[in-house]
């Protein structure tokens, strides 16, 4: 990454096709960022702990990504952006879509 102190940001790919894995309902935004870190590094989930990661969005040191929002069934997109976007966007210094 091409930015200040680049080497203390948290940044997390999310695939958020992925966000409604268990059935019908959406995961809790901080356990789909942990298993979206899981996921692309490939480490044990007790590596990557929940309050690692709620640590980085408080001190604003989170960079996120998010891809797949077009793949999303339309049904479902409207209660991602309920769920997620209240929570994140006071708490991370960049949301971005891929």
């Amino acid at each position: 990454m091409n930015i200040l102190n680049c080497s203390e940001y948290l940044v997390i790919y999310g695939d958020l096709k992925s966000f409604f894995v268990e059935g019908e309902q959406p995961l809790l935004v901080v356990k789909f960022l942990q298993k979206s870190m899981v996921k692309e590094t490939l480490m044990d989930e007790k590596y990557i702990s929940i309050d690692m990661i709620e640590y980085y969005i408080k001190m604003g040191r989170c960079l996120i990504l998010f891809d797949a929002l077009d793949e999303v069934e339309k049904g479902k997109r409207e209660g991602l952006h309920k769920k997620s976007f209240p929570i994140l966007k006071t708490k991370i210094l960049i949301i971005g879509y891929v």
